[in-house]
């Protein structure tokens, strides 16, 4: 038999005792958990007034005195403790603690003379950490345990919140003891069965959440277990729904159903017609049983297809019959755009839904954003975090934050930029600031404790409405590969013959002839992506596919192709479409890549490549890089006490991480915080005030930046090398080419005889031998020619210059030519380190010129407007504006001269 009772005070008779919030939730969480997950148990709460001195005395006959050899006994306390080891009970006196309190030497006593086959005890309350070595004082402990079936098992198990010299906390936003949050969790997920495996799980949350708000709680187990004991997995039922409503709710079926959510009817109307008034079992799931539309916060990792993006829509939707907003968050501007079209298409021009994208682009609306005009937002990871950190207020409209794409915290790159975003939405929940959170993945391993991190429930589906088949083909036609079942199978796909179509074999003999049967095994509306791994391969697919597979020619796409400013990409991509294929690369422009996936959508080794496992999620969080975190992290905050910025620290999920691992790392950080403060002062980041210290306008700078804090450091010496010369902002891009991050961004290099030394004398002539210098300073002789080689690129692109023209300049030879993919992606890479705050673009001398012709006066991207008076051939280089896209007759003729801008990598006329 098991008895248990769970005491739970947060009210006392005593008024000079203070009260608790979360001690009852405690108490009678866990009951209803026992009593939903253990039938026949003697499971009773005590709290408040029922939890008198008297009434807990009777607890502890019923379990601990009554029981006999075969019971399991669960004693449970939510409360104050004292710091001479009491636990105080309802009418407890402070007059009168000894006689008011039951002490640990009352309890340890009770546990020697139980009879119980297993004792577990759960002491959340403050100083609770003397128990163990009362309670179990001369038991051996026994480190090798073997899991048993059920409440079997002799042994003893006391789990106490914190040590006995610390205060016990309870969770800012659950209401629970950090203790007893941590212990559902654990009991409720199914992960920890054993004994040990539950126990290191729950202290090491405990003791990470409490670091996470800047207090040191180290809860303390000693087990004794004879035989082994295992816990069943508990289930939230009836009676804790009963209980925690906020855990129960409307369930559905079909689409129709949610109209119970106060959805709509024209909203359920269209999601009725647009899918069929069908749910998929992982949309059923979020609904019904993690209660996504009750604004229960996400993280849905499930396949491409899987029907999870349509979570986020329902919750949007909720949030805003709610009158609140909706932000979704992807990681690339073209997925934005690509969103905005179908959601401007669907929830705008249908429902009359505002929708509003902002990517650093001529087209943000970033006013609207910044002042709640708007109910649904799409914007980039460092768009949001650029805009929400200086706009405060804005949190407090967003209900709900979608983040598309979210193991990218993964990323070497742009995994801090996620990071430090999850960050400071988790930081906002102290200032009672939590909207709902809904995280979407395709690809995720092992959690790696992501989830306590975010405190987020876990949604997880492989399954697909459309079944994957995912193998290898060989050149004989003969494909391995796995059913939807997982099986391993080989079967014969290819019934034509496999001929060598040129000089040596290559990927088209089986390309041609696969996508050829594949293509009439399927309908005429159906459509196929082959996916290559280089731009080249992927043009080159395009046209021998457009040559052998006679298929007819995509009219509408080749009429809508846009005619200016073209690439050597560009006539090949004609060449496909008349062809009826069509490649999709970085060497298009984006009107191109635009048209071919309008045209796309209008159409209605084997253990290498087909069972490698999902990375686990991780942090890229390094302890050499704690500067770099800590000017991000304090460009979120307007000022911090100085003993704070540890804490500020253990927030982010890498410093969750390291405390879980590592009890010691809170007095390390705290340690080497003021050397680090000291020299960012020393360099004019940070100053200092009545109410902390705080970022200077050039630390807001730094901390804004996507540069490493060396870099940053290295950027300022370099700026302040050049003096007067700083002015124009072409400088400033060759001189973030010094940069390791810049190093990064790829170029086509010659790496034999002497083509490409012509760069660096061309640096020099038009900068002067001191930025020459500073570009190359530190480089071997290879990075120094491409550093050389990407500046003028990128100001090549600046100045204007037609691509093909560009392509040509510096291409030495057909081996390493330079593409417009190339070019784009340098001039999105130095776009991407020279942003400035929100959408405006750099400020210059240019922000105004004024010439002998005028053309009409042209709005920039929300933050300033600018008139530009210019005769046809003059040309503006950084443009102080995004430009807008035209296809006006003037620009297509010549007459005015087309510029780029590096803030939006758009090339467009002046209008």
């Amino acid at each position: 038999m098991i008895r248990a009772r769970f005491i739970g005070v947060g009210r006392f008779a005593d008024p000079n005792i203070s009260e608790l919030t979360g001690c009852v939730r405690d108490a009678t969480a866990l009951c209803a958990l026992f009593q939903d997950s253990v039938p026949g148990a003697d499971a009773a709460a005590l709290v408040d007034a029922q939890a008198t001195l008297e009434n807990v005395t009777q607890a502890l006959t019923d379990t601990l005195h009554n029981a006999d050899s075969e019971d399991a006994v669960v004693l449970s306390f939510a409360t104050h403790g004292t710091r001479d080891h009491r636990i105080v009970v309802h009418d407890t006196s402070l007059s009168d603690l000894g006689g008011t309190t039951v002490s640990m030497a009352q309890l340890s006593q009770a546990f020697r003379e139980c009879r119980a086959r297993f004792i577990l005890c759960i002491l959340d309350c403050c100083f609770g950490g003397a128990a163990p070595a009362r309670v179990i004082l001369d038991t051996p402990q026994s480190r090798d345990l073997i899991d048993f079936a059920s409440f079997e098992g002799v042994g003893r198990l006391l789990l106490a919140a914190s040590r006995l010299d610390e205060p016990a906390y309870e969770h800012p936003a659950r209401r629970h003891g950090l203790l007893t949050a941590a212990l559902i969790d654990a009991l409720t997920s199914g992960e920890h069965p054993g004994v040990l495996s539950l126990v290191e799980h729950v202290v090491n949350r405990v003791r990470a959440d409490a670091a996470a708000m800047g207090v040191g709680q180290n809860p303390v187990a000693t087990t004794y277990i004879d035989g082994g004991f295992t816990l069943p997995v508990f289930v939230r039922g009836d009676r804790f729904h009963a209980a925690f409503p906020e855990y129960a709710g409307t369930r559905v079926a079909t689409i129709s159903d949610i109209a119970a959510f106060d959805i709509p009817e024209p909203v359920i109307a269209e999601w009725a017609i647009r899918y069929n008034n069908h749910l998929h079992p992982i949309q059923l799931d979020a609904i019904n049983e993690h209660r996504v539309l009750d604004g229960a916060s996400l993280f849905a990792i499930a396949p491409t297809s899987s029907g999870k993006t349509f979570i986020g829509e329902l919750a949007a939707v909720r949030a805003i019959v709610s009158g609140r907003k909706a932000v979704f968050l992807l990681p690339y501007k073209a997925l934005v755009n690509e969103k905005y079209d179908d959601f401007s298409a669907f929830y705008g021009q249908r429902l009359d839904m505002r929708v509003i994208r902002c990517t650093g682009d001529h087209h943000d609306r970033v006013r609207e954003f910044v002042t709640g005009r708007f109910d649904i937002a799409l914007l980039t990871y460092e768009m949001f975090l650029g805009i929400a950190v200086t706009n405060a207020p804005l949190l407090n409209l967003i209900g709900l934050i979608v983040l598309d794409e979210a193991q990218l915290i993964t990323d070497r790159s742009r995994g801090i930029n996620v990071e430090l975003l999850l960050t400071f939405l988790r930081s906002a929940r102290q200032r009672q600031v939590a909207p709902q959170l809904v995280l979407l993945s395709a690809t995720v391993g092992a959690l790696n404790h992501f989830d306590d991190w975010l405190d987020i429930t876990v949604l997880r589906s492989d399954a697909r409405p459309v079944p994957l088949e995912v193998g290898v083909l060989d050149r004989s036609g003969a494909y391995e590969y796995l059913d939807q079942n997982g099986a391993h199978a080989t079967r014969q796909l290819l019934t034509q013959r496999v001929y060598q179509r040129r000089d040596a074999p290559s990927s088209q003999d089986v390309i041609v002839p696969l996508v050829r049967q594949l293509l009439s095994d399927q309908n005429a509306s159906e459509t196929m992506i082959v996916f290559r791994n280089t731009r080249g391969s992927a043009e080159g697919c395009a046209n021998y596919l457009a040559a052998e597979l006679g298929l007819p020619a995509a009219q509408q796409a080749l009429a809508d192709l846009p005619s200016g400013d073209l690439s050597a990409s560009s006539p090949r991509l004609r060449t496909a479409l008349a062809g009826g294929t069509a490649c999709h690369t970085s060497n298009l422009s984006r009107e191109e890549r635009v048209v071919v996936e309008r045209a796309f959508r209008s159409r209605e080794g084997f253990r290498t490549y087909v069972t490698s496992p999902a990375d686990p999620i991780s942090s890229s969080f390094a302890a050499g890089e704690l500067a770099t975190w800590v000017v991000r992290l304090l460009r979120q905050v307007e000022h911090i006490p100085r003993a704070d910025v540890p804490t500020m620290l253990l927030n982010t999920y890498g410093g969750y991480l390291q405390s879980r691992r590592d009890v010691g790392f809170l007095d390390r950080v705290r340690a080497e915080v003021p050397a680090l403060l000291a020299r960012m002062e020393a360099n004019g980041l940070i100053a200092e005030d009545g109410r902390g210290i705080f970022l200077t306008a050039l630390g807001r700078a730094c901390g804004q930046s996507t540069l490493s804090f060396e870099s940053c450091l290295r950027l300022i010496e370099a700026l302040r090398a050049v003096g007067n010369q700083i002015q124009s902002p072409e400088v400033i891009l060759a001189v973030t080419e010094s940069l390791p991050e810049s190093d990064e961004t790829y170029v086509p290099l010659q790496r034999r005889g002497t083509a490409e030394q012509r760069w660096p004398a061309a640096v020099r002539e038009r900068f002067g031998p001191t930025v020459a210098a500073l570009i190359t300073r530190r480089a071997e002789p290879l990075v120094a020619l491409a550093r050389c080689k990407r500046t003028l690129i990128a100001l090549a692109w600046a100045d204007g210059v037609p691509l093909e023209r560009i392509e040509s300049n510096f291409s030495v030879n057909p081996f390493n030519a330079v593409a417009a993919g190339d070019i784009r992606s340098i001039a999105e890479s130095v776009r991407f380190r020279m942003r400035t705050r929100s959408s405006r673009c750099l400020p210059t001398r240019y922000s105004r010129v004024s010439l002998k012709s005028s053309v009409p006066a042209w709005s920039g991207c929300g933050q300033r407007r600018s008139t530009f008076t210019l005769p046809p051939t003059s040309r503006c280089r950084l443009l102080p504006c995004c430009l807008k896209r035209c296809c006006c007759p003037r620009w297509a003729t010549g007459r005015i001269q087309a510029t780029r801008c590096l803030s939006c990598s758009t090339h467009s006329p002046l209008r």
